[in-house]
């Protein structure tokens, strides 16, 4: 799909958050209501494959069974994990001088404060480049807790919010 600005997005398809296997429904609790199990969001991204065009992923997330798959418009493979409360995805630019922007996950749980951070780069496909740990925890969940300073062009100082009473 094209916007009017030449953006590509990519295409929507929740068959790979979906399982037969998995209770799913279309609604957490059907007198609850809550908004449905399925979650679409689409974030946009500076040109990570250096085409000359803004590039977009999609964040397909399942509440049920805690699956994320993230797409991308440049690429066809896509980042898929599971057992994630919470995810941010956020656009590093070059780090590594190699072309193609590296992108950050922020995989958040629900019962530690100890949350994930993966760096990923693209080299024919998503390769996990790094992959800690920072704590975080904070009792505002719906806005970002980390701070991001640009050092040069290949260190990036991430600085993480949170309440320190675990």
């Amino acid at each position: 799909q094209t916007s009017a600005n030449t953006e590509v997005y990519p295409e929507l398809d929740l068959s790979g958050i979906m399982n037969t296997d998995d209770y799913f429904r279309l609604r957490k609790k059907s007198n609850s209501g809550k908004a449905d199990s399925l979650q679409v969001r689409l974030v946009s991204l500076n040109d990570i494959n250096n085409d000359g065009h803004s590039d977009s992923a999609i964040i397909e997330y399942n509440e049920i069974n805690s699956r994320y798959k993230i797409r991308f418009s440049c690429y066809k493979q896509s980042i898929e994990l599971e057992n994630i409360a919470g995810l941010q995805l956020k656009d590093m630019s070059d780090l590594n001088g190699d072309g193609h922007n590296e992108i950050m996950l922020f995989l958040q749980s629900e019962e530690s404060c100890w949350d994930e951070i993966r760096l990923y780069s693209w080299l024919n496909k998503w390769v996990e480049k790094y992959n800690g740990l920072t704590y975080q925890c904070s009792e505002n969940t719906g806005s970002s807790n980390y701070q991001f300073r640009k050092i040069n062009d290949h260190t990036v100082q991430l600085t993480t919010y949170g309440v320190s009473r675990d």
